[in-house]
């Protein structure tokens, strides 16, 4: 969602837009987990933070109880995969019960992956914002209201005035 897309009348959100598929799970999950969400949520200022430096459309809440989400969910094939793989005598398959740790771990540490790629994508694009601001502040424009408007102040010849 593109910033101002979906506000209504004074700021508040269009509830007539669809609902993506990612807030449509958020949304299930928060009602799930809600009350361990924001007691956790509440534990964790810095998530805050992040979430708005990689601009995602979540509240710190609603990442949390996505997480508790995602793991429980990724426990049930976790223990069958691994409950398969020692029935057949291969304890590697000891392994994979890092999974629900590791999917909770990135659900929560996505937040801080998306602000470092979101400031390099601003970096890499800082050059050409320095290059158009440069052009402006170079150019001699003037504007149709009174020279407090304008740009620069030009002092045309009297003969032209």
């Amino acid at each position: 969602m593109h910033f101002g897309e979906g506000l209504g009348h004074q700021g508040r959100i269009d509830s007539t837009l669809p609902l993506t598929p990612f807030d449509r799970v958020t949304a299930l999950s928060f009602r799930i987990f809600k009350g361990p969400a924001r007691a956790a949520a509440k534990g964790s200022p810095r998530l805050k933070v992040d979430l708005l430096k990689s601009d995602m459309t979540v509240t710190p809440e609603g990442l949390v109880s996505l997480a508790f989400f995602l793991t429980t969910v990724s426990i049930a094939p976790t223990a069958l995969v691994v409950g398969v793989l020692l029935a057949l005598g291969i304890a590697l398959g000891l392994v994979f019960l890092a999974v629900p740790v590791l999917t909770f771990s990135v659900t929560m540490y996505y937040p801080h992956i998306s602000q470092s790629s979101r400031a390099s994508r601003l970096d890499d694009e800082l050059p050409f914002v320095v290059g158009f601001m440069s052009i402006l502040a170079g150019g001699r424009a003037v504007s149709r209201g009174g020279p407090e408007d304008d740009i620069e102040h030009v002092h045309l010849p009297r003969c032209l005035e």
